[in-house]
């Protein structure tokens, strides 16, 4: 017989503001690395690349403004810290946002999503 067991949920920051908002965030590993094929081997490797971390994020957007000024970030081309916690670990990385998205409709509610870009993540123990 199965037992019952507790399972994740997540918390964002960005810049050590909790993003209270928010209704999912997405984050992808990428190595970055390049297939190497060739003629008589096809497949015969890879080329280490620039590895990195994307996240995509969705909230919420309050009649009372963003918790997070996204925006501003992205057009400054300023650095932000990202973290979350994870099976008892903080995942923490640096990066940019360097998307932001609004969306309004008279159908669904209003969200603001962002696409972030950073570093490999750093965990930690709790």
């Amino acid at each position: 017989m199965a037992g019952n067991q507790l399972y994740e949920q997540a918390a964002l920051f960005l810049d050590k503001v909790s993003l209270a908002e928010c209704e999912s965030f997405d984050v992808t590993h990428v190595s970055g690395a390049s297939n190497i094929v060739t003629m008589v081997k096809g497949f015969a490797g890879i080329s280490p690349g620039a590895k990195m971390t994307q996240i995509t994020g969705k909230s919420a957007i309050p009649r009372a403004g963003l918790e997070y000024d996204a925006i501003d970030k992205l057009q400054n081309d300023t650095e932000v810290e990202v973290v979350y916690f994870r099976a008892s670990k903080k995942v923490a990385c640096k990066g940019f946002i360097t998307e932001c998205k609004e969306s309004y409709s008279a159908a669904n509610p209003s969200s603001f999503d962002f696409t972030f870009v950073g570093v490999p993540v750093k965990e930690s123990t709790l």
